[in-house]
């Protein structure tokens, strides 16, 4: 009989790929009135907060952090400079860690953390983000609470 453990012995943690389908699957899963919100909004899956978002924030470790909201300066918008629309951030690293520390779905986890960023940009309550977070999440893992 074979170890039940076997199964894992070749796994690999969830790349950026696998963190951009289930965003993606998400933000498709969004109210329709919220979708309109965040139609331009650029999804990016990085490893770590950079250190100039280290900085700005404070953080002392580059865990602290699972997603972050930014807004596009309008001010010095150049429609040919690339970058210049809203992004939210998904740390995958930081998501994975947290991920193996809870009991959620990693699905869960990218759902909470993309409705958490968009739900404080446009002042969302709680409960409107919770709302949101269980229609978001209703084809995946259970939703945090």
């Amino acid at each position: 009989m074979a170890d039940k453990n076997t199964r894992y012995r070749d796994l690999l943690a969830p790349g950026p790929e696998v963190f951009e389908a289930l965003a993606s699957e998400v933000m498709g899963n969004l109210p329709s009135h919220f979708k309109d919100w965040v139609e331009n909004v650029i999804v990016r899956v990085e490893d770590f907060p950079d250190d100039d978002m280290m900085e700005e924030l404070g953080l002392n470790s580059r865990y602290e952090l699972l997603g972050l909201y930014h807004c596009a300066d309008l001010m010095q918008a150049d429609p040919l400079v690339e970058g210049e629309e809203d992004q939210i951030f998904l740390f995958r690293r930081a998501i994975l860690d947290y991920w193996a520390e809870n009991e959620d779905s990693l699905s869960a986890i990218i759902a909470h953390v993309l409705i958490h960023e968009i739900g404080q940009n446009f002042n969302l309550s709680e409960e409107e983000g919770r709302q949101i977070e269980e229609q978001a999440t209703r084809t995946g893992g259970r939703a945090l609470h």
